[in-house]
């Protein structure tokens, strides 16, 4: 896995301008993939939460607060990173993050979460096996399967960067075609680029904020910390122990959906023996660990706060059931 460049996030630079004609190059091949694919329409409601650029915008945390939401609600990914292919439904207490991804046996806890390659067919399967509404983790640039609601999440504060596509830039394709495909907009942070002024002249648009669990902060007060995360951005963790005023020695950044190798562990002991401190990391990262290494962290929680009404508001608009 790679870290998320940094010039994405800069104003367009010598690093873009080189990419750029390969920009071009991938953006056209993979819209002429996707127009070939004929979306499926499942026997339940589906509705998507995704993104326009590559690498984490919160669209976890938001599928965790809208399963409850809906009626029997089961949740379908890819299960990105996974070694096993097969269709299969995720239970946390048989499979690793290995066997289905480290983001579905996380909303496992949420929801019944299948994985697979075939969205369809997990679809189907859901359906069989009593779902009533589908979650779709990710997919809004995938086709195959029709989306009654298409939810699109943006870092709020990190904004599209440079606005350019993959590799020149952070989108996964023109900002134009995923716009069209958006039915609403989730901000989540604090709008350092004036979204909500931009967009909501044309879409729904609703703010949203990721918060740490309280008692987690608590139990961290007054503890010297080492905090660690593999995440597409890190930082956003970092500043956040920061902004709870949690005492961090040192921070270690990794890749996201990174699998931590023995000498990552015992580098992360060894620094945890040095400042006396406690690790710390992510819901998504402690999935990654083996249960060996688990007593010697704490993970902070966390969870989003938002305007639940917007979302039932959309979902009475499309037709789609909820609770």
């Amino acid at each position: 896995m790679i870290r998320t460049p940094a010039f994405w996030y800069e104003e367009p630079g010598w690093q873009t301008s080189t990419l750029a004609p390969a920009a071009k190059v991938y953006s056209y091949f993979a819209k002429k993939h996707r127009d070939k694919i004929t979306p499926q329409r499942a026997s339940v409601p589906v509705v998507c939460i995704g993104n326009f650029v590559v690498g984490g915008a919160g669209k976890t945390p938001l599928t965790q607060i809208l399963a409850p939401l809906l009626p029997d609600a089961h949740i379908i990914s890819r299960g990105y990173g996974r070694a096993e292919k097969s269709s299969l439904l995720v239970d946390p207490h048989k499979h690793s993050f290995l066997d289905v991804g480290d983001e579905p046996l996380l909303l496992a806890q949420y929801a019944p979460t299948w994985v697979g390659p075939d969205r369809p067919t997990l679809a189907q399967k859901a359906a069989a096996a009593g779902a009533k509404v589908l979650l779709l983790d990710d997919g809004l640039q995938n086709p195959s399967l029709h989306k009654d609601l298409s939810l699109v999440v943006i870092d709020a504060y990190s904004g599209l960067g440079n606005e350019h596509t993959f590799p020149a830039g952070p989108l996964r394709e023109s900002l134009e075609e995923g716009l069209s495909k958006a039915h609403a907009l989730v901000l989540i942070g604090k709008d350092n680029h004036g979204l909500m002024k931009r967009f909501s002249p044309y879409l729904p648009v609703t703010m949203a904020h990721v918060m740490p669990r309280t008692q987690d902060i608590m139990a961290l007060q007054n503890k010297t910390t080492i905090a660690f995360a593999g995440l597409a951005r890190p930082q956003k963790f970092f500043n956040m122990l920061d902004r709870e005023g949690i005492q961090v020695r040192k921070y270690l950044g990794f890749p996201d959906h990174h699998p931590y190798s023995d000498n990552d562990l015992k580098k992360l002991l060894k620094e945890a023996q040095h400042f006396h401190g406690q690790l710390v990391t992510t819901q998504k990262d402690f999935v990654r660990l083996p249960q060996r290494f688990k007593e010697h962290v704490q993970v902070v929680h966390m969870t989003l706060s938002t305007d639940k009404q917007f979302f039932k508001d959309l979902f009475h608009k499309a037709h789609i059931p909820c609770l």
